[in-house]
């Protein structure tokens, strides 16, 4: 078996690829939910989202051989736009398949602490001392991550603490809402499996 890697953005490197070169592929393309605030994973509006999907999936078709298959992951929020483009470009979808989690990802929009926002509410500030500021969604805290280090814990190291907004919300509204989400966190992470 020969293992060739190559540097350089996917399709340009996929039109170099003779047609029905390919037996099969594994794909982790961005999922478009701008997962952890991350620009790599922003994609614009759904029908523009499944145009971007088609455009790279006709590469693949092409270079996949009469029966190929291709495994392609996705969001749970947007897999059914990755389903109706691989259907645009000719794939027959075969199933979906799913990593699945003990627990949820990612984190839930929390509702009280958007109606203070939106009703111009100030919540108490709470400091949080340096020693004690860490990203939770890293092991590491954040520290030495490309993409885990946040503004926020590099000043908290700079000046010993960093004051943020509190968790308790203030205005009848939020109170009322507290605790709740606009989704559950989903526990699984479909993949697509389309053959040609």
């Amino acid at each position: 078996m020969i293992i060739q890697l190559q540097l350089g953005d996917c399709v340009e490197r996929m039109r170099e690829l003779p047609d029905r070169s390919i037996g099969s592929l594994v794909s982790d393309p961005p999922y478009g939910i701008e997962f952890m605030c991350q620009e790599w994973d922003k994609l614009e509006a759904a029908v523009s989202i499944q145009a971007w999907h088609e455009a790279w999936l006709r590469e693949i078709y092409r270079i996949l051989q009469p029966g190929g298959v291709a495994k392609i992951f996705s969001g749970t929020r947007t897999f059914h736009r990755l389903a109706a483009a691989m259907t645009a470009v000719g794939f027959t979808i075969e199933r979906i398949e799913a990593w699945t989690y003990g627990s949820g990802f990612p984190k839930s929009h929390d509702i009280a602490r958007a109606l203070d926002k939106h009703l111009g509410v100030e919540r108490a500030t709470v400091r949080i001392l340096g020693r004690e500021a860490r990203n939770p969604k890293s092991i590491m805290g954040g520290h030495g991550i490309k993409g885990g280090d946040r503004p926020w814990l590099r000043l908290a190291q700079e000046q010993g603490y960093y004051d943020k907004e509190g968790d308790v919300p203030v205005s009848p509204e939020a109170i009322k809402w507290q605790g709740r989400g606009t989704a559950l966190k989903p526990a699984w992470e479909p993949f697509l499996v389309g053959r040609k």
